[in-house]
Protein backbone atom coordinates (compact mmCIF):
# COMPACT_ATOMS: atom_id res chain seq x y z
CA UNK A 1 0.00 0.00 0.00
CA UNK A 2 2.86 2.40 0.79
CA UNK A 3 4.12 1.94 -2.76
CA UNK A 4 1.30 3.09 -4.06
CA UNK A 5 0.08 5.56 -1.62
CA UNK A 6 3.75 7.50 -2.94
CA UNK A 7 2.38 7.56 -6.53
CA UNK A 8 -0.46 10.05 -5.61
CA UNK A 9 -2.84 7.42 -5.96
CA UNK A 10 -5.81 6.41 -3.14
CA UNK A 11 -4.94 2.71 -1.72
CA UNK A 12 -6.74 0.78 1.21
CA UNK A 13 -6.05 -2.15 3.03
CA UNK A 14 -8.77 -4.21 5.28
CA UNK A 15 -8.21 -6.93 7.50
CA UNK A 16 -10.31 -9.52 8.38
CA UNK A 17 -8.28 -10.44 11.42
CA UNK A 18 -8.67 -7.18 12.93
CA UNK A 19 -12.59 -6.30 12.22
CA UNK A 20 -14.10 -9.76 11.33
CA UNK A 21 -15.58 -10.67 7.84
CA UNK A 22 -18.81 -8.85 7.41
CA UNK A 23 -17.26 -5.29 8.90
CA UNK A 24 -14.02 -5.76 6.55
CA UNK A 25 -16.67 -6.15 3.58
CA UNK A 26 -18.09 -2.97 4.67
CA UNK A 27 -15.85 -0.81 4.86
CA UNK A 28 -14.10 -2.25 2.00
CA UNK A 29 -17.84 -1.26 0.25
CA UNK A 30 -17.37 2.07 1.21
CA UNK A 31 -14.28 2.55 0.00
CA UNK A 32 -14.98 1.10 -3.04
CA UNK A 33 -18.05 3.56 -3.50
CA UNK A 34 -15.33 5.77 -2.61
CA UNK A 35 -13.18 5.21 -5.89
CA UNK A 36 -15.88 4.19 -8.23
CA UNK A 37 -16.78 8.39 -7.53
CA UNK A 38 -13.20 9.03 -7.82
CA UNK A 39 -12.13 7.15 -11.31
CA UNK A 40 -15.28 8.07 -12.74
CA UNK A 41 -14.22 12.20 -13.08
CA UNK A 42 -10.71 10.47 -14.33
CA UNK A 43 -10.26 11.39 -18.56
CA UNK A 44 -9.85 7.91 -20.00
CA UNK A 45 -6.53 7.17 -22.50
CA UNK A 46 -6.58 3.90 -24.52
CA UNK A 47 -3.49 1.87 -24.34
CA UNK A 48 -1.95 -1.69 -25.22
CA UNK A 49 -3.08 -4.35 -23.48
CA UNK A 50 0.48 -5.23 -23.02
CA UNK A 51 1.12 -1.53 -20.87
CA UNK A 52 -1.22 -3.43 -18.13
CA UNK A 53 -0.13 -5.05 -14.84
CA UNK A 54 -2.14 -6.86 -13.00
CA UNK A 55 -0.87 -7.94 -9.61
CA UNK A 56 -3.28 -9.96 -7.05
CA UNK A 57 -2.43 -10.61 -3.02
CA UNK A 58 -4.33 -13.56 -2.05
CA UNK A 59 -5.92 -12.37 1.21
CA UNK A 60 -7.49 -14.93 3.39
CA UNK A 61 -8.16 -18.72 2.95
CA UNK A 62 -11.99 -19.91 3.47
CA UNK A 63 -14.71 -21.95 2.10
CA UNK A 64 -15.97 -19.46 -0.40
CA UNK A 65 -12.07 -18.68 -1.73
CA UNK A 66 -11.64 -22.44 -3.27
CA UNK A 67 -15.17 -22.60 -4.08
CA UNK A 68 -15.50 -18.85 -5.91
CA UNK A 69 -13.13 -16.19 -5.37
CA UNK A 70 -9.76 -18.29 -6.41
CA UNK A 71 -11.58 -19.96 -9.67
CA UNK A 72 -12.56 -16.38 -11.19
CA UNK A 73 -9.37 -14.21 -10.83
CA UNK A 74 -7.43 -17.58 -11.99
CA UNK A 75 -9.57 -17.05 -15.21
CA UNK A 76 -9.37 -13.46 -15.43
CA UNK A 77 -5.61 -13.69 -14.99
CA UNK A 78 -5.63 -16.44 -17.68
CA UNK A 79 -7.09 -14.31 -19.65
CA UNK A 80 -5.40 -11.39 -19.21
CA UNK A 81 -2.22 -13.40 -20.32
CA UNK A 82 -3.42 -14.61 -23.39
CA UNK A 83 -4.15 -11.20 -24.23
CA UNK A 84 -0.77 -9.66 -23.54
CA UNK A 85 -1.26 -8.48 -20.06
CA UNK A 86 1.78 -8.85 -17.54
CA UNK A 87 0.07 -10.41 -14.16
CA UNK A 88 1.77 -11.65 -10.60
CA UNK A 89 0.46 -13.28 -7.63
CA UNK A 90 1.77 -13.25 -4.28
CA UNK A 91 0.52 -14.66 -1.37
CA UNK A 92 1.98 -13.59 2.32
CA UNK A 93 3.94 -16.52 4.62
CA UNK A 94 2.25 -17.46 7.53
CA UNK A 95 3.94 -18.84 10.78
CA UNK A 96 3.21 -21.97 11.34
CA UNK A 97 2.90 -22.22 15.35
Amino acid sequence: MEGIAQTGKPVAGFSIERYGEFKTVEMASWKAKEYVQWASELRREPVDLKEIWVSVKCGESDTTSGLASNPTVGNAIEKLVAMGATCSFGRPARSRG
